[in-house]
């Protein structure tokens, strides 16, 4: 039998502020095998484990199936009251071109980085052909990640109905609203969430 090891047991409390009464709290599994780890994150997550162990993560949260297709809206109907509404409006933004509106995206902390991004005449123009070439978002997992003293909502999706192609968007609760954040981008424990989410590891409990 494989060893498995609980990496983190994430349990959200009731009574968050940042928790919309529309969201499921259901637990989410993510399972990968140390052999499947990058290098980049393999030194510090399979510490003290074997090649043949799976390591597990459990995350309050829930698995879209069949996946959610994020609505194309308009700038002046966004609506930031959860995560998978607030990942909509950040594919609507990316999909119109419009600059403000994809930095207005972005938590306060963020917005400097990416005018900064946006600033630049061939990323810009990079990211609107991108953009203009996807037709359509598909997300398949929003979960609850607190660490310390933030709550974050991880969003996993991607934009060809293939999985090992998937990303993870990273929300914050700023000021009522959900908005995106690169604050965790070092984060070896969402790393090993992205990775299960691309090879299929993850299951609704």
């Amino acid at each position: 039998m494989t060893p498995y090891h609980w990496i983190a047991l994430v349990a959200a409390g009731a009574g968050l502020s940042a928790c919309s009464e529309t969201e499921r709290s259901d637990e989410v599994l993510f399972s990968v095998a140390v052999t499947d780890l990058p290098a980049t994150i393999n030194n510090k997550l399979a510490q003290g484990h074997g090649l043949e162990d799976t390591l597990e993560l459990r995350l309050r949260g829930e698995v879209f199936d069949p996946p959610h297709i994020s609505e194309i809206v308009a700038r002046g109907t966004v609506d930031r009251s959860t995560a998978l509404a607030a990942s909509d409006a950040d594919f609507s933004a990316f999909k119109a071109g419009d600059d403000e509106w994809i930095v207005e995206t972005f938590a306060a902390v963020d917005q400097p980085e990416i005018r900064s991004f946006l600033a630049d005449s061939n990323v810009r123009r990079g990211s609107r052909t991108l953009f203009q070439r996807i037709e359509r978002q598909l997300v398949y997992v929003v979960a609850r990640y607190p660490t310390g003293d933030s709550e974050y909502r991880l969003v996993f999706l991607n934009y060809y109905n293939e999985r090992r192609r998937g990303k993870v968007q990273v929300y914050t609760f700023e000021n009522g609203e959900w908005k995106r954040t690169n604050r965790l981008s070092r984060d070896s424990t969402l790393w090993l969430a992205l990775l299960a989410f691309q090879r299929g590891s993850i299951m609704q409990r």
